[in-house]
């Protein structure tokens, strides 16, 4: 067998193939650039306290107010079933001055403002870490940790 054509064929055969199968998914209509890895799903924050184990040490984003108490610690909270549901906040290390820059610029230090924003994080439960609970005085079972923040709005308290 002549070893020299062999090579020149199999290129065009790969060719073939990935061809096929660019043109095969591009039909069915998925993106390429879409790779699951990727995408981080959005879940409403209630949904997101109501089903906690479903979301349990996931990647996900979430809407929902951020809040400065004078407990000093800041926590996530949103209007669920008529009812305030609020967990404690948590930063990646790493980005936590840019994090705390952003949020006492936006309330002031004197929480005239609570935040809206959209935060990409993960729910983490106490259980899970073996310990007792999180923010000050161990007072929540689950924590989000912020990795992102986005699209910020300051609104007033209802205290004022």
């Amino acid at each position: 067998m002549n070893m020299t054509n062999s090579k020149p064929i199999s290129a065009v055969f790969l060719v073939c193939v990935l061809f096929i199968a660019v043109f095969c998914q591009q039909a069915s209509g998925q993106d390429i650039s879409d790779n699951a890895d990727t995408k981080i799903p959005f879940v409403e924050f209630c949904d997101l306290m109501a089903d906690k184990d479903r979301y349990l040490d996931k990647l996900v984003k979430t809407k929902a107010v951020i809040e400065y108490r004078v407990t000093m610690e800041f926590v996530l909270y949103s209007e669920c079933n008529s009812k305030r549901t609020f967990i404690a906040l948590g930063v990646l290390d790493d980005i936590m001055d840019e994090i705390l820059d952003i949020f006492t610029t936006e309330m002031n230090r004197r929480k005239e403002h609570n935040l809206t924003a959209e935060i990409t994080g993960i729910l983490q439960g106490a259980a899970e870490k073996e310990i007792r609970g999180f923010g000050h005085y161990a007072w929540s079972k689950y924590q989000f940790e912020i990795q992102e923040i986005n699209n910020i709005e300051a609104a007033k308290t209802d205290k004022q």
